[in-house]
């Protein structure tokens, strides 16, 4: 039977070889591509964006010898965004179309890929389905196409690897690829403007221009219709400025193309004027390299008349203005204000250069261009007129001159109009200083610059806080550097100091910004690759004039403020009453911050704080500024106490280090025997502290670390007030429980902490404290935390809340109450009776039990016992048998 098995199997085997031997003779595998992704490639042209092109990738190396222009079929529609008669009664689509046929007229490879095929089409101004938008007329709108386009095989094509693409492959149309369209972002500003924004990406010099392009009213929104794209689509007029030949002509600038909700002619009524140029300032607010010297204007037909109005109405704030085809005369027929010539007069000392044809259908060249020109022809501006436009053999309608300007052909005594535009830049008056302090405070979240006090080389009358700009520089959590625009609270004249002068004029003035736990300024930075706070390295805060406004000075007004962001002097003014120092134990060193009262020839207590994990390192200003440790120093809580000494070692990695580097799993510390031996040593030097009353306390960490002192040296200490403590319960044992239930003891936290959940720290040690009799002990268990001062709130008004964790915010405001009494008053209070100060040589280290490693070893010794005896039990079965 055995041997009948075996024949079997071997012709079951060589049968199974047969099955999977390659042969020569077999054909190459066929591949089906299913929904294969291909990508339109758009360009915009004179006449508008049209798309020339699609590509996709196939699976592998091409073999283009196996393609012709026959291989693929394409059929393009283009539908209209919305139901047209919306714009109005009797309106026309001149450029939607369904199923057509694209003209394909070659296949190629991508230079770069030679698995990626592009297929190119047939385009043009007369090839209507390659365009990507609509003209609604009369409406005279350009609206976004919705395009959908087939593609398909007709034929099968190889891969170099000789495998084939089959016919039956399906394809799917993605997105629209403009390599100069998709170098905008859209944005929309405060002042509710949207527009499309390119910041260059070469740094050929510190500042770079800004041009703002106004698009003419074809590419306006209307209604709910609000596209933002059409004013870079329908003609070059934004992408051109931002374009690889226009970029280095201009000093490679930044590119604004705004659109407009409706008309450019509304530009008083809507209040379009107002809008768009607090946009520019908001543009320049955010993006402190642009040259408020070189910032250009240009614009179309109805945004050449905005180009004009915006220039009328800011005429300091454009280095040079470029009115093309403006549509001067037509603005009264549409709504719109006219245009005066004392409004034209009155820019005679801006450089401007108008461009215009004569057979221009749509504006006068008469009423327009000609008539303004007249009126500055004597003051410098320059003006090209057309007689039709006809570019490359092409004609085109006379309105569209832009044509001329983008393309940079307007030229005057040699020198063509993009390079005149880059050449003009503004001569300002210059106010120049050095920032001389910052001051910095302690808060509920951390530390905040609350004044810049700048010194000015010269005097001034007066200051606004709308005419200035605040920009913080420091790293972020990563550690790179960045830059955000902060907001002013106030400005006033001062002294050196920051006190507001009382004088008429003054040399300094001081810059209040805001003071919130989300927009503030602060000078840490916490670093998520050491999880600690630090100052940040650079920390500058610069104050320039907001674009377009001017300081008023006792001889002349200034409109650039230039100041060295760097602050002279960093004030502190809690954090200064405190004295740094190293303390170098037997085995390790700590540093620590202190402050002593002043001296009132009686016995003083000594408050301890201990904190969180963020504040390690060496220097102690960060335990300081970190949480509101200078709370522990102003007048309250010194008040109440009588003055007391107070003492913030810092751990150089944190308190819950067990020696690894890493955290503690049973609750020892590296820190213990030095943390007492400093505090001894400082309690020895200052004879002045009462050994009873020495209270100690912390957070989190620190909280943590205030439970492992009390249970190592429970008679030291007369009070204990842990916060948030992370001093796991699990880790204590009974005896542990019994050494530290007569300390007088305050607990706080936040039932939404998250980090060190209350159920498994404080709440459960508490309680088991109340069960062994402790007598004097209180729980502070808030809620949430959140301000309670009523001068911070959230994005919905409501009281700012902080994380659940920050539930030390409460404490260090003296906020925790119970029987009527705050925690401060409470500590005040306590008393070690008939205690002695030396319990480092009585104690001995209590070290908490090994609750995860003991569950571990006592289950797997059960283990072991539960296989010996499955092992006795078998080996007694074998054994009978």
């Amino acid at each position: 039977m055995k041997k009948k098995l075996g024949i079997i199997s071997s012709i079951f085997l060589l049968v199974c070889t047969c099955f999977v031997m390659d042969t020569s003779n077999v054909s190459a595998a066929e591949t089906v591509f299913a929904d294969k992704v291909f990508q339109l490639d758009g360009q915009v042209f004179d006449y508008g964006q049209n798309i020339v092109s699609l590509r996709f990738q196939a699976d592998g190396e091409v073999d283009l010898t196996t393609i012709d222009k026959d291989t693929f079929h394409v059929v393009a529609s283009g539908r209209d965004p919305i139901d047209i008669n919306t714009l109005g009664e009797g309106n026309t689509s001149f450029g939607a179309f369904e199923d057509k046929t694209r003209k394909i007229t070659n296949v190629r490879l991508d230079d770069n890929d030679s698995s990626t095929i592009i297929i190119d089409m047939e385009y043009g101004q007369s090839v209507a389905e390659s365009a990507t938008l609509t003209y609604v007329h009369p409406a005279g709108r350009n609206l976004d196409l919705i395009l959908d386009y087939q593609l398909t095989q007709n034929k099968d094509f190889n891969l170099k690897d000789g495998s084939v693409i089959s016919k039956a492959s399906t394809y799917k149309m993605g997105d629209v690829v403009d390599e100069e369209v998709d170098r905008f972002t859209a944005m929309r500003s405060t002042s509710g403007m949207n527009y499309q924004m390119y910041k260059p990406s070469i740094s050929r010099s510190e500042k770079h221009p800004l041009v703002v392009w106004f698009h003419g009213n074809g590419e306006g929104g209307t209604g709910t219709y609000q596209n933002n794209t059409s004013q870079l689509l329908a003609n070059r007029g934004g992408v051109a400025f931002a374009s690889d030949e226009m970029q280095p002509l201009l000093d490679y600038p930044y590119v604004i193309a705004p659109q407009v909700d409706d008309t450019w002619y509304n530009n008083y009524s809507n209040g379009y004027i107002d809008k768009a140029t607090e946009m520019v300032k908001e543009v320049v607010a955010e993006n402190p390299n642009i040259d408020t010297t070189r910032i250009y204007i240009a614009g179309c037909s109805a945004g050449g008349y905005m180009t004009w109005h915006m220039m009328i109405n800011n005429p300091k704030m454009f280095a040079a203005g470029v009115p093309i085809c403006a549509a001067i005369d037509l603005a009264p027929q549409r709504g719109g204000e006219p245009t005066t010539a004392e409004q034209v007069l009155s820019l005679k000392d801006v450089p401007i250069w108008l461009v215009h044809s004569a057979d221009d259908p749509t504006v006068s060249v008469v009423e327009s261009s000609r008539w303004a020109y007249d009126l500055l022809k004597d003051y410098g501006a320059i003006y090209t007129e057309y007689t039709d436009v006809t570019v490359d053999g092409a004609s085109y309608n006379g309105h569209w001159s832009w044509i001329y300007a983008l393309r940079n052909m307007p030229e005057n005594n040699g020198i063509k109009l993009m390079q005149w535009m880059g050449s003009q830049q503004k001569t300002e008056n210059i106010l120049k200083g050095s920032s001389e302090r910052y001051v910095v405070e302690g808060f509920d979240w951390g530390p905040a610059t609350t004044k810049i006090v700048l010194k000015l080389d010269h005097e001034i009358k007066a200051i606004h806080k709308d005419s200035l700009v605040l920009n913080e520089t420091k790293q972020n959590v990563f550690g790179t550097v960045e830059t955000t625009n902060k907001v002013i609270q106030n400005a006033y004249l001062s002294d050196a100091n920051g006190k507001k002068s009382t004088v008429a004029t003054s040399s300094y003035i001081t810059i209040e910004p805001q003071i919130h736990p989300d927009t503030g300024t602060s000078p840490f930075t916490f670093l998520l690759s050491s999880f600690l706070n630090i100052y940040s390295q650079p920390y500058e805060l610069a104050v320039t004039i907001k674009y377009g406004s001017e300081i008023e000075g006792v001889d002349k007004n200034y409109d650039v403020l230039e100041i060295n962001p760097t602050a002279n002097n960093i004030d502190k003014p809690l954090t200064d009453k405190f004295t740094k120092a190293t303390y170098t134990g037997k085995d390790m060193s700590l540093s620590y911050a202190s402050y002593a009262p002043a001296k009132d020839n009686k016995k003083n207590p000594l408050i301890i704080w201990l904190h969180g994990a963020g504040e390690g390192g060496n220097d102690p200003e960060i335990i300081l500024l970190g949480n509101k440790v200078t709370a522990l120093v102003d007048d309250e809580i010194q008040d109440i106490m009588d003055g007391a000494y107070v003492l913030t070692p810092q751990s150089p990695t944190m308190w819950m280090d067990d020696g690894s580097g890493n955290y503690t799993t049973d609750g020892t510390s590296m820190y213990t025997e030095v943390l007492m031996e400093l505090i001894e040593d400082y309690v020895e030097k200052h004879p002045d502290i009462d050994p009873n009353r020495i209270y100690i306390g912390g957070c989190s960490n620190g909280g943590y670390m205030t439970m492992n002192m009390l249970f190592n040296y429970p008679t030291y200490f007369a009070a204990a007030f842990p916060i948030c403590e992370a001093y796991t319960d699990a880790w204590i044992n009974d005896n542990m429980i019994t050494r530290i239930k007569d300390i007088p003891m305050w607990f706080t936290q936040s039932k939404d902490d998250t980090t060190v959940p209350a159920d498994t720290h404080i709440v459960a040690t508490y309680q088991r404290l109340q069960n062994v009799g402790a007598k004097d002990i209180h729980l502070s268990l808030f809620d949430t935390v959140v301000d309670t001062s009523g001068k911070y709130q959230s994005l919905t008004r409501k009281a700012y809340q902080y994380n659940g964790h920050w539930s030390w915010v409460y404490t260090l405001n003296n906020e925790c109450i119970d029987n009527d009494e705050t925690i401060f008053a409470w500590l005040a209070r306590q008393r070690k009776a008939g205690g002695t100060s030396d319990d480092k040589k009585t104690s001995t280290t209590t070290k908490a039990p090994s609750t995860g490693s003991g569950n571990q070893t006592m289950m797997f010794t059960l283990l072991c016992l539960g296989s010996l005896l499955t092992f006795i039990s078998i080996k007694r079965k074998a054994n009978k048998e």
